[in-house]
């Protein structure tokens, strides 16, 4: 593009194609400063240095634009205006303006000054709701990483608290054993099990059965689970031109969400509070249901995909065609264009053997 410019500047040095090269010279200094744009700390942020370098580069494509005479526009319209199309809503005037220029460009027709600025001024409109998109874009990726970090930070903080302290909270349970049984009551938990007398599960009981990898085992558990579910997810997220990775996001959110969800849900049934699931007959079925439970983080996890396919939908949202037909105009009706000059009228032929003339003057007297 700078070589572009430099042609340009080449053919005609004027004063105001110098100011235009200026500025396009400035962006595309901007856009290299922010592409070549090197971290230094542990947090690399590459993403917005291509969204800044993208913005510059587009100033500098419209001052490039506006600095070139009208007719240099004229293979460009074809691309030029499926930007504007894909960018700006059918309700936009700069949009329909754009679309009438193309169409008469398509159509055989030259391009003039006032055309060609209208046409550049809707580009940079489709520019600047394309860069908004982008910054929603953004915006949302942020949120859900610093949300997955926040709930990795409470999976790893509940597996420590676990292991230091496994019989404050045990995922254990107390179910009966057949009647015929030795033993009536069998204290089960996710990592060992063992016999245990009739009523209230003591401390002594707990020391031996409980160990300090157990909330660990149903953690990873959940954590393998949701691994699958945010695979399956994935089928429904459509990809995006944006420099960031909105799906990669989501996944990183239902990884410490499934570990918890396994953790939380095990503590439920424990507690009773999900009726006929209170008392798990063995280790086995602790750890199937924290498979279950895993999966199960899709139902919180899978309203924030739903706005995820809308963040992105947002970019392209405008990208229905409204087709324009070429006007069949003539060319008086074009800005700055010569009228056209009205058709020339035959006069009527005279009858043979007499003059023209109204049906009193014939008549005789």
């Amino acid at each position: 593009m700078d070589a572009l410019v430099a042609a340009r500047l080449a053919e005609d040095p004027s004063a105001e194609n110098e100011a235009w090269a200026q500025k396009a010279r400035e962006e595309l200094g901007l856009a290299d400063e922010a592409l070549g744009h090197h971290h230094r700390g542990l947090v690399k942020r590459p993403g917005i240095h291509l969204a800044v370098g993208e913005c510059h580069l587009d100033m500098a494509h419209c001052l490039m634009l506006r600095m070139n005479p009208a007719h240099w526009i004229t293979p460009l319209v074809p691309g030029l205006l499926t930007t504007v199309e894909e960018n700006l809503p059918l309700t936009d005037r700069r949009r329909e303006r754009a679309q009438q220029i193309g169409a008469f460009v398509l159509a055989g027709h030259p391009i003039t000054e006032l055309e060609r600025d209208a046409f550049v001024d809707a580009l940079e409109a489709a520019y600047r709701v394309r860069q908004r998109s982008t910054a929603r874009v953004r915006s949302f990726a942020r949120i859900v990483m610093g949300l997955a970090l926040l709930m990795t930070v409470m999976a790893i903080t509940v597996a420590v608290c676990g292991y230091f302290w496994p019989t404050k909270v045990p995922l254990c349970f107390k179910p009966a054993n057949p009647p015929k049984s030795a033993h009536p009551f069998t204290l089960v938990c996710p990592t060992a099990s063992a016999n245990a007398a009739q009523g209230p599960v003591t401390q002594a009981e707990l020391e031996k059965v409980v160990s300090p990898a157990d909330y660990i085992v149903v953690e990873i558990t959940g954590l393998v689970s949701a691994t699958i579910a945010a695979a399956v997810a994935l089928r429904k997220i459509r990809g995006t031109s944006t420099p960031y990775d909105v799906p990669l996001s989501l996944a990183a959110l239902k990884l410490p969400t499934g570990a918890l969800t396994a953790v939380f849900g095990i503590l439920l049934m424990r507690g009773n509070f999900i009726p006929g699931l209170s008392a798990l007959d063995s280790s086995e079925q602790i750890i199937g249901w924290a498979i279950v439970l895993g999966y199960a983080q899709q139902v919180f996890t899978g309203f924030v995909d739903s706005q995820a396919q809308t963040v992105l939908s947002s970019v392209s949202s405008n990208s229905t065609t409204k087709v324009v037909e070429a006007p069949r105009l003539p060319e008086r009706t074009r800005p700055g264009a010569a009228p056209e000059a009205a058709p020339e009228v035959m006069p009527e032929a005279a009858p043979e053997g007499g003059t023209t003339g109204d049906a009193s003057s014939e008549a005789g007297p």
